[in-house]
């Protein structure tokens, strides 16, 4: 049966004279085990060109089976074959068949031949298989085939053991191989780069090391390139080090060579570089290009020699990389005298390369290279993506789309603490200046886009996404934006909730994939509007299974130009926008209303109510799609019947106030004199409780009173006849301030401060105010810190602070805000507090999401660190130290019918209190 491989298990080299009938033999053998096998005798055509077909079996053959015998060690064609194999790092298995032919054989093929002849023939050492073995061969271990010598099936158990050994290793060489020679046949374009998970398995296959074993065989150069290649294209051109050398002239082998070398071999390590090779280059020619390699590389390697230092491009490039904090790496190939050297080298790592006459030498040269390249290496590659995008969004005018948000600005936001405490290499103003922009944008960011994709096709929704914001276009892209170590799906699913688009990455893995589809599904469900772009190829009939009446555009045809399918995406987003975003901000507010237990608060009301009206009345006459859903209906139905109501009532209230207005009147003439003597008589009393408490030493709160009743006279017009009230309040008011001695005034809040509390130890003091920051005070009132200003992002809540509390043990501060959030802090080894964690608001009614849905108005600590909180939801949810919920306290018949205001537990921890506005506790 023919196999569908493409590739050969073998490819047999033999000399015909000498062993045609054995590699017959050993052919069929192959063959009768299941074994493809190239083999002149079956695999060379009739009218072609024998040489180029017998090439095209070495570059499709896993391994290379050499007969050896005196014929085909002599013979110039095997020769061919064997310094092919050789040059593309075939596996050699080399198999003694004929040691030396006899004189009796050479006489049969050259029947005139004589003594002399045969003399010479010996001396040339052509009838023996060892004179000009080639050194390669001469260096494997060789398989015995020798006739009457040698068991031929034991050999041959031999030969299938070492073909089966490696083989997953052996058949990836040779794929890879055949796509790097198609890639290199074919000018290198870019269409014949490796694609998504076949990049990611060559990047593994490339990196494997065997370790106590010789290697079976190695990558050549070619598959280092197409790898790397395939790599650096998928990742927008970034690599892992910008190579920066000058190139000699063709007589000065020496640096040339070593040049190459190094670079070859960081490319066999999977080392992603870029060139910036001066050939005639002056500082003329330091453009764009030029500037971009260094800016899309982790490191910065300059090749170290005279003429380098001395040349103004190579310069160039090094004050380039200098200014923008690249790692820089020195590697020392000619000994250069010190006055060429930079200013300092306090934070240049130089390599010595000038001493690599032996391999020891150069081995140990690399090792430290590579070594120096793989420290903080995520550290270096994060720099690099922050740098980039945040050149992107300088080059776009700083547009809101191409800023970070979700974990993607968590990861960089504490990357940030960690370049504060570098030495060398920190984040430039550009990079901290575009982290502050992106924290306080967060907040406000409405996503247009939410793009679900299959993990296999990750490089190409990367780029869609990149492209996307690139176009001002928001998008939700898990990979970037939800945490992975959270509610994953929990931000998955409010990311599509709040996507005015859903589109959808499809492929065949996309097609099969559970999440895709459960995602598509959640979508339909909420009435999203669906697009769909295709990455590959795949079944129309699977397509229409799952995505039936969406449109899509195909980037997956052959030759198809990427910007081009790009522009046809962009049309249909941008078709009905208005309408589309709408239907998102309509069915968010639904949503929150059916959350909140459909309160009549959250209802549309005045222009809000009349253009939901119309957008709802347009969608229907005009069948416009996405439709809407029931609930948008209900929720503007609720609202409009709410409206309706409010009407009738205010025209009801009316008529009822014209009558009872003369009533009114005349009852208010009699209220408003018992009203008065009632408000007379208790400025009176508590002007009396003021002197009493001032005379039994209760000064404060003498004035407290004192200052009650002064508040309450502005209130009041007296009579005449009490006008002698007023001078005795000011004699008690007096009275106490003369007494009272202030201690110190709070002052660096901006706004009303709402919440305060003491520690336990007695020396901290944190306030929280309308402002919203959280203050930390020592005993004596003197200013600390606020909480979460630290650095240029922003921790702290982004509406009026409630409520503060420290944790028993001073050890945490947790606070809750307006903004629905409760953020927890922790004491560091300063005594200050850093941010810990954000427990988020929730947006909408799911099971996945445990956040408050309104604002938080108390906090409580119990005993062992369990954190209580509550506020306008009504509800009391319990949380750990790690912000982890642990469950609410009640079911919805115990709730308050109101916000509730204040908490606290009991002192065993087995109760918790609760305030409401409803009146209740």
């Amino acid at each position: 049966m023919e196999s569908s491989s493409p590739f050969f298990d073998a490819f047999i080299s033999y000399g015909r004279a000498d062993s045609k009938s054995f590699a017959t033999k050993l052919f069929e053998r192959l063959e009768a085990i299941g074994l493809d096998v190239w083999f002149d005798q079956e695999d060379i055509p009739l009218a072609v060109d024998f040489q180029e077909q017998i090439n095209n079996g070495i570059e499709k053959t896993h391994n290379f089976i050499f007969v050896i015998a005196p014929h085909s060690v002599n013979s110039p064609y095997c020769l061919k074959e064997i310094e092919l194999a050789i040059k593309l790092n075939k596996r050699i298995i080399p198999i003694l068949h004929v040691e030396e032919i006899t004189r009796e054989l050479w006489q049969s093929r050259n029947p005139d031949g004589s003594d002399t002849d045969w003399a010479n023939y010996q001396e040339q050492g052509k009838h023996t298989s060892y004179v000009h073995i080639h050194p390669v061969i001469s260096k494997i271990n060789w398989i015995f085939f020798r006739e009457a010598l040698d068991d031929f099936e034991v050999s041959l158990e031999g030969l299938i053991s070492a073909i089966k050994k490696h083989e997953d290793y052996i058949h990836k060489h040779t794929e890879y191989l055949n796509k790097a020679l198609e890639w290199s046949r074919n000018q290198k374009r870019n269409q014949y780069l490796l694609k998504e998970e076949e990049k990611r398995q060559a990047g593994t296959w490339l990196k494997y090391k065997f370790v106590d074993e010789q290697s079976p065989c190695l990558p050549t150069s070619l598959h280092s390139e197409f790898i790397c290649e395939s790599i650096k294209q998928a990742q927008g051109l970034m690599t892992q080090a910008c190579l920066c050398y000058v190139r000699q002239p063709f007589r000065e082998q020496k640096e040339l060579s070593i040049t190459e070398k190094i670079r070859d071999d960081l490319l066999a390590n999977c080392i992603v570089t870029a060139d910036n090779c001066a050939n005639f280059q002056t500082a003329q020619d330091f453009d764009a290009a030029t500037r971009r390699n260094i800016e899309l590389a982790d490191n910065f390697i300059y090749f170290v020699s005279p003429k380098s230092l001395q040349n103004d491009y190579c310069q160039l490039q090094f004050q380039y990389a200098f200014q923008y904090n690249k790692r820089l790496i020195f590697l020392l190939i000619k000994d250069t005298p010190s006055e060429l050297y930079p200013g300092t080298l306090d934070e240049i790592n130089v390599i010595d390369f000038s001493d690599v006459e032996t391999a020891e030498n150069y081995r140990l040269s690399l090792d430290a290279l590579l070594n120096l390249l793989g420290e903080d290496e995520y550290y270096h590659e994060c720099h690099k993506r922050l740098f980039v995008k945040a050149l992107k969004w300088q080059e776009q005018r700083r547009i809101d789309s191409m800023l970070l948000r979700g974990h993607q600005l968590d990861v960089f936001e504490d990357l940030l603490k960690i370049s504060n405490q570098r030495k060398f290499q920190q984040f430039i103003h550009l990079q901290k200046e575009f982290l502050g922009a992106s924290a306080e944008q967060v907040s406000q960011a409405e996503i247009e886009i939410f793009i679900a994709y299959d993990l296999t096709n990750i490089d190409f929704a990367t780029k869609l996404n990149e492209s996307l914001e690139y176009q001002g276009k928001i998008t939700y892209f898990a990979h970037d934006h939800a945490d992975l170590s959270g509610d994953f799906q929990g931000d998955v699913h409010q990311g599509i909730v709040s996507g005015a688009n859903f589109l959808l990455v499809i492929s065949p893995a996309a097609i099969a994939s559970s999440t895709c589809v459960s995602y598509l599904e959640h979508a339909k469900s909420l009435s999203k509007r669906r697009l769909g772009v295709m990455c590959q190829p795949t079944e129309l009939s699977q397509v229409e299974a799952v995505f039936t009446d969406e449109q899509w555009v195909d980037f997956s045809r052959i030759n198809s130009d990427f910007y081009a399918d790009f522009s046809q995406l962009i049309r249909l987003l941008d078709t009905d926008k208005a309408y589309v975003q709408s239907h998102t901000k309509w069915l968010q507010r639904a949503l929150e209303w059916e959350q909140k237990y459909k309160t009549r608060d959250l209802l549309l009301r005045g222009n809000e109510l009349a253009i939901a009206q119309y957008w709802l009345k347009e969608a229907e006459e005009e069948n416009k799609r996405p439709i809407p859903t029931d609930l948008q209906r209900k929720f503007i139905q609720s609202s409009i019947t709410e409206s309706l109501k409010n009407k009738r009532r205010q025209k009801f209230l009316f008529g009822a106030v014209s009558v009872g207005f003369v009533i009114s009147t005349v009852l208010g003439i009699i209220a408003s004199r018992k009203s008065y003597e009632a408000a007379v008589n208790e400025l009176n009393a508590v002007t009396s409780t003021s002197e009493a408490l001032f005379y039994s030493g209760n000064i404060l709160e003498a004035f407290v009173e004192s200052i009650s009743a002064w508040t309450k006279e502005k209130k009041i017009n007296l009579n005449r006849d009490d006008l002698y009230i007023q001078q005795e309040i000011r004699r008690v008011i007096s009275q106490s301030v003369y007494q009272l001695k202030e201690s110190n005034r709070l002052i660096d809040h901006e706004a009303a401060v709402n919440a305060i509390d003491y520690s336990t130890d007695g020396q901290l003091l944190v306030s929280g105010s309308a402002d919203k920051s959280i203050i930390l005070w020592d005993e004596n009132g003197n200013y600390l810190e606020t909480l979460g200003e630290i650095g240029p992002i922003r921790k702290g809540h982004t509406a009026s602070v409630n409520t503060v509390a420290f944790s028993p043990s001073d050890e945490y501060i947790v606070s809750g805000s307006a903004d629905s959030s409760i953020k927890i802090w922790k004491r560091d080894a300063d005594g200050g507090y850093q941010f810990r964690r954000t427990i988020y608001g929730c947006t909408s009614n799911n099971s996945w999401c445990h956040g408050h849905s309104d604002s938080i108005n108390s906090v409580a600590f119990r005993y062992d660190g369990l954190i209580a909180s509550a506020g306008a939801d009504r509800t009391i949810k319990l949380w750990n130290l790690e912000g982890e919920y642990q469950g609410s306290v009640g079911d919805a018949a115990s709730q308050h019918q109101e916000a509730i205001n204040s908490i606290i537990f009991s002192p065993d921890g087995g109760l918790i209190i609760s305030a409401s506005a409803d009146g209740s506790n």
